[in-house]
C-alpha cells in the first residue's frame, strides 16, 4: 500500500511493513446462579448449546466477575483427567493465562478437581459436587453471506417473508488489545518489515 493508501504490486522479495488481519470471534457469557454440581453445570451449558466458561485473559476475568456479582461460580477448568493438569472444557490448556488465588490449586483433601472463579475473580480449586452458580459461555457467528445473482430467480414478493439480518460487527472492546476494529475486522498494523512469504 503506497502512503496515499492506494494499491501497487511490487515483488514479494522485497521486504515492506505488513497489514494483519486475525477472525473475530465472539463470545457471549452469561451466569445462572442456580446452584448445581460442577457436572450438573456443565450440563446445563451443553443443553444451552454452549461450555462452561473458559477464561483466557484478566478481561474476561473482569467481565464474569462483574456478571457474577462477587459470586463463586462454575468456570471450565479441570484437572479430573490428569491431576494438576488443568484442561478448559474446549480441550484447551489453562497455559496462557491462569488467576489462582494464592496458594491454590492445593487439591486439599486430595478431592478437587473444579475450579470456580471467586468474588475476587481469583481461581480455586473445589470438590466437583460442590453446589452453587455457574458460567457458560457460547460463540456468536456471523450470518452466511449469499453473493447476489445476476437476475431474481422468482418473482418477487409485496412484503419480505423475513426481517432483513445484519452480520455482527467487530468493535473495539472485541478485538484484541493491540488490534484495532475496522468495519467487521480486527485489524493490527506490524512495523517488522516482511516479505510476501513470511
Amino acid at each position: 500500500m503506497t502512503s496515499s493508501g492506494g494499491w501497487n504490486d511490487n515483488s514479494c522479495s522485497n521486504t515492506q511493513a505488513s497489514l494483519c488481519e486475525i477472525p473475530t470471534i465472539l463470545l457471549e457469557y452469561s451466569y445462572y446462579s442456580d446452584s448445581l454440581s460442577r457436572d450438573d453445570a456443565e450440563s446445563a451449558c451443553e443443553a444451552a448449546g454452549g461450555m462452561l466458561a473458559s477464561i483466557t485473559s484478566a478481561e474476561i476475568d473482569e467481565e464474569i466477575v462483574e456478571l457474577t456479582g462477587g459470586d463463586s461460580a462454575w468456570i471450565g477448568l479441570n484437572d479430573e483427567s490428569t491431576e494438576g493438569t488443568y484442561v478448559w472444557a474446549d480441550g484447551t490448556s489453562s497455559a496462557d493465562y491462569t488467576n489462582w488465588n494464592t496458594g491454590e490449586p492445593n487439591d486439599w483433601g486430595d478431592s478437587e478437581d473444579c475450579v470456580e472463579i471467586t468474588s475476587s475473580g481469583g481461581w480455586n480449586d473445589q470438590s466437583c459436587s460442590t453446589t452453587q452458580g455457574y458460567v457458560c459461555q457460547w460463540t456468536v457467528t456471523a450470518a452466511p453471506t449469499m453473493a447476489p445473482t445476476k437476475a431474481p430467480t422468482k418473482a418477487p414478493t409485496k412484503a419480505p417473508t423475513k426481517a432483513p439480518t445484519k452480520a455482527p460487527t467487530a468493535s473495539s472492546s472485541s478485538c484484541p488489545s493491540d488490534f484495532s476494529a475496522e468495519g467487521d475486522l480486527c485489524l493490527k498494523a506490524v512495523a517488522k518489515k516482511l516479505t510476501w512469504s513470511d
